[in-house]
């Protein structure tokens, strides 16, 4: 029941956010700040940690997945849509999903025992962290926020919170992760029908492009016209790619690499069949690598556990030659990783603490305008490893590393559950793709890999009878 009452409301808040809009910047965020209290007030009634953490990752889910659906329908009929909407309406799901995963931290440091304390005063000690490096940057307020909100505190959030899952807690019931099976279902049901009807509908359902297409006074963007993000390369050859009703197919890509993996782990083989072929069609590299090194990882943790980390370093050297020496799209992420690693080994304070919130990356150029274009490669931009070495330094990564760290030897030691292998290995995969995807620090991504986590855990407590199933 509150699976499909988080849906409802985030289904309501999207309406009330985008019909909002139409009426003026101060309704949009009266809207936007009535949303976010109900979410918090509802949160804290029902006070339990599986709850409130579950109503922030399915929040994160549904908005991606029905934004476009009513958003887009809205705008349609109106015709009023510009590229400033869309930036509010994408910051809106950052806000609630960072607020959300807050509030919840904060309910899980009541309920930890006092020898696992560390856990929580390891993400205060993240965020003071990212806090200073907010106040000692020198970029605009809003690239700042925008990091801040969108990556690096949902990086530290969703780092904690995977640890947590491991050790037991906000472990999900049999019912529950049926009832979260049902609206996944729903999902993939839009993904193929509007994929059918996408080129027929195309200012209905995707008005953001038609909209910078008229303000860049190019021709009208005709049926059938895709955006370039929606092509993809393969040996000098370029395909389409599907999206279905998510913003882009890397999104979507990642929602079935991670569902195609928990269904596998499940043993719902049809449902993993039917996102396997979503996945192939998706042409989303990167998250095909990440479903097959998740597969691949947990062979070598069940077989060859000692050599785990080896071999993760191994997949990590490969996908970064591949990038770099293959004739396809991949290459600049290796080259925005490489330009955000030689940056930052310009001068020792940098290589410490890097450039800043802020400074550099892909959400910079589109969150403020003085942006200098021409850095973009050398900020650590299409990489997520890139982005968080330029502005956090190596403390930054070093924070991260901590984390994999602890969540590995937690899952190794006396918290091993049944699935310990795959929830692990889903993480350590989603961690190699970070070199080469800037999107892997995005609170979009981090919420889907937080909701595999969780079903995955979930499913092995069951199987080991430590929970009621």
């Amino acid at each position: 029941m509150r699976v499909f009452s988080v849906f409802l409301l985030t289904i309501l808040f999207l309406v009330f956010i985008s019909y909002s809009q139409l009426f003026g910047m101060e309704y949009f965020f009266l809207v936007l700040s009535i949303g976010l209290l109900v979410f918090l007030v509802t949160c804290y009634l029902w006070y339990e940690r599986r709850t409130i953490l579950l109503a922030g990752i399915l929040c994160n889910l549904f908005f991606l997945a029905m934004y476009y659906p009513i958003f887009g329908n809205a705008y349609s009929y109106y015709e009023v849509f510009s590229a400033d909407v869309l930036k509010l309406q994408i910051g809106a799901r950052s806000v609630l999903f960072s607020s959300i995963l807050c509030i919840s931290a904060l309910v899980f440091s009541g309920y930890v025992r006092r020898g696992e304390k560390s856990d929580f005063h390891f993400l205060v000690l993240a965020c003071l962290y990212l806090l200073c490096s907010f106040y000692v940057s020198d970029a605009v307020f809003m690239a700042k926020t925008t990091y801040v909100l969108n990556s690096f505190l949902p990086v530290f959030l969703t780092l904690f919170f995977i640890l947590k899952l491991e050790k037991g807690a906000s472990i999900l019931r049999r019912q529950e992760i049926s009832a979260i099976y049902a609206v996944v279902y729903f999902i993939l049901l839009l993904v193929v029908v509007y994929s059918l009807v996408l080129s027929d509908f195309y200012d209905v359902f995707r008005p953001d492009i038609v909209a910078s297409v008229r303000e860049r006074d190019l021709l009208p963007l005709g049926y059938g016209l895709y955006p370039g993000p929606w092509w993809t390369q393969i040996e000098s050859i370029e395909f389409i790619r599907l999206v279905g009703v998510f913003p882009d197919p890397i999104i979507l890509g990642y929602f079935l690499a991670v569902m195609s993996v928990v269904f596998l782990v499940d043993k719902k083989y049809l449902a993993f069949s039917v996102c396997a072929c979503l996945l192939l069609l998706s042409l989303s590299k990167g998250a095909w690598l990440f479903c097959f090194n998740t597969v691949f990882l947990v062979i070598v943790f069940k077989y060859f556990k000692r050599i785990y980390i080896p071999i993760l370093l191994l997949l990590v050297v490969g996908q970064l030659i591949m990038a770099k020496y293959l004739n396809s799209s991949a290459a600049i992420h290796y080259y925005g990783l490489e330009g955000g690693l030689t940056s930052i080994l310009s001068g020792v304070k940098t290589i410490f603490i890097g450039y800043g919130v802020g400074n550099g990356g892909n959400l910079a150029s589109i969150s403020a305008e003085g942006w200098e274009r021409n850095s973009w490669l050398s900020s650590g931009s299409e990489s997520g490893v890139g982005v968080l070495l330029f502005q956090l330094g190596f403390i930054g990564l070093g924070l991260v590393l901590l984390w994999l760290r602890k969540i590995y030897f937690i899952s190794s030691g006396k918290y091993n559950h049944a699935y310990s292998g795959w929830s692990i290995s889903l993480v350590f995969a989603f961690f190699i793709n970070s070199f080469l995807q800037e999107n892997c620090i995005n609170s979009s991504l981090l919420g889907i890999l937080l909701l595999g986590v969780m079903l995955i855990t979930s499913l092995g407590y069951i199987k080991q009878g430590r929970v009621c199933a």
